[in-house]
């Protein structure tokens, strides 16, 4: 199974209740986001509202742990929209101030059924069938940026201008590139 059908297969089969702001989240399954160059998970560093997400070392923790709801539920032909919402404290990852600047801040904040700034898609890379990018979305529609590191191993997360080269054939090189696993 490739990942996007990992993915919604994960979602299609998960019954969701989140609380927005609350650490109440009960569902299918909770999935790490690690990232395949640094071999990091993105974490909701402190638990905070509108906290920054870093990236840390895999340790299983609900702060690593995120949710992939599908929302609005996918229509046939249309790419998979999601939230990613965090274990530990039910909130969403999202782009601060629903910005759609290259190296804006991705950050922790309240889910809402609007999903404005707190939408992704998952662009697969055919290498290996398993890596993908997460694209920001506003208002359902692609911002060209993606989920990427400020610098490096144990660093904040932002989002930048996708980047879908195959890195001279080794896509372990890309630090744009993650697994939902």
């Amino acid at each position: 199974m490739t990942w996007l059908g990992a993915l919604v297969a994960v979602v299609a089969g998960a019954s969701l209740f989140v609380t927005a702001g609350s650490a109440s989240a009960s569902v299918g399954q909770y999935l790490d986001i690690s990232n395949i160059y640094y071999r990091t998970c993105a974490t909701a560093v402190n638990g905070n509202l509108n906290a920054a997400v870093g990236q840390y070392v895999c340790i299983n923790s609900d702060l690593q742990l995120w949710f992939p709801a599908n929302y609005p539920p996918r229509q046939p032909g249309q790419p998979a929209y999601l939230h990613l919402i965090n274990r530990y404290t039910g909130y969403c990852l999202e782009v601060n101030n629903n910005s759609t600047a290259a190296g804006a801040r991705v950050d922790a904040f309240y889910c809402g059924s609007s999903g404005v700034d707190w939408m992704w898609t998952p662009r697969v890379r055919t290498v290996a069938g398993i890596y993908g990018w997460l694209e920001h979305l506003v208002n359902g529609q692609p911002t060209g940026e993606c989920l990427d590191t400020v610098g490096g191993a144990n660093s904040l997360l932002m989002q930048y201008t996708c980047d879908r080269t195959l890195h001279g054939g080794h896509p372990e090189t890309d630090p744009q590139l993650w697994k939902l696993s």
